[in-house]
């Protein structure tokens, strides 16, 4: 693909989506490496077949174990980025085009090269090529590190409990306790008593109160993250008409968000929205913003025999 005398020479690099010749992901298969190939100066005539990213020295295809995509899946793509790498400073008009490579195989490291195939008018297919490692920025060494699996030691609770008359709320809020955050919560089926924000995952209607024979309800709604601060308040009824509960307000950036709610049964507070049908999510899942994966389990439990307010309460572990 050589040009006239006076014009540059075609170029192909390859860099992570920061500059790096080099990243560290988890093993997880959704952490994603993500590439950038950059390529100019190929001849106006020329027509680029095909773009692959390719083991360094041995030209060949990477290992099945590796998933090539062209799509971000929105995950973060480097764990350690320490020191940016200088700018590579192109003439002409660069092109650029994304992979994003992910494995389930922890210490599969390996480092990746790029080659590029393009057609000459006259149908003839010529090569540029990275991977003999004589290319300025034209390699990439991967570090795959194992990938992490969160359960509630994992994370911080915090949240408070207050009375309502006839009713009680629990904010509960959970946190990455190494600073990371939550991107994706659930485990759950999201079609009960859903409104766009929350979704109902758990109800009951408990044990009859020793002396009034009324049943103890509760209700257990989890938010989806990363919508902010929520205000959101929930049905509940003392008898034929339905009412709403006041309106509290929800954080859920980076987090594990559920509103717990119990009914007073000597008052027969009904705080589940199904009535007479009890649902119950004994897990939730999560994901960190590398993908790694985690879960929340939730159990429900009563006060026993002398819990005369009739609250039904709930476990996480």
């Amino acid at each position: 693909m050589s040009q006239a005398a006076g014009f540059d020479e075609p170029s192909l690099t390859l860099r992570t989506d920061f500059g790096y010749s080099g990243t560290t992901i988890y093993a997880n298969g959704n952490m994603q490496a993500k590439l950038v190939v950059t390529y100019e100066n190929i001849p106006s005539d020329y027509t680029v077949d095909n773009i692959e990213i390719k083991q360094a020295y041995t030209y060949s295809n990477l290992p099945n174990t590796w998933e090539v995509s062209s799509f971000d899946n929105g995950f973060d793509s480097n764990i350690n980025a320490q020191t940016r790498s200088m700018p590579n400073h192109n003439t002409g008009s660069p092109t650029n085009s994304l992979f994003y490579l992910s494995t389930k195989n922890s210490g599969a490291d390996i480092t990746v090269c790029v080659e590029l195939t393009a057609s000459s008018p006259q149908g003839d297919k010529e090569t540029l090529s990275t991977c003999d490692g004589g290319t300025n920025n034209g390699l990439v060494g991967i570090t795959v590190v194992p990938e992490l699996n969160y359960g509630v030691a994992d994370l911080n609770r915090s949240g408070s409990r207050a009375w309502y008359d006839n009713y009680a709320i629990a904010n509960e809020r959970f946190t990455l306790i190494n600073g990371r955050q939550i991107r994706d919560v659930g485990g759950c089926s999201d079609d009960k008593q859903n409104n766009g924000q929350r979704y109902l995952i758990s109800s009951t209607n408990g044990p009859a109160h020793p002396d009034s024979g009324n049943h103890k309800f509760s209700a257990v709604y989890l938010f989806k993250p990363n919508n902010g601060v929520v205000n959101s308040h929930f049905r509940y009824s003392t008898g034929y008409v339905w009412k709403d509960t006041t309106s509290l307000s929800f954080n859920t950036t980076n987090a594990i968000t559920l509103a717990v709610l119990h009914g007073q049964d000597n008052l027969k507070t009904y705080v589940n929205p199904l009535i007479n049908w009890a649902i119950h999510c004994p897990n939730i899942t999560f994901q960190d913003n590398y993908g790694n994966e985690g879960n929340l389990s939730l159990s429900r439990t009563n006060g026993g025999p002398n819990d005369r307010w009739g609250n039904v309460y709930y476990d996480f572990h």
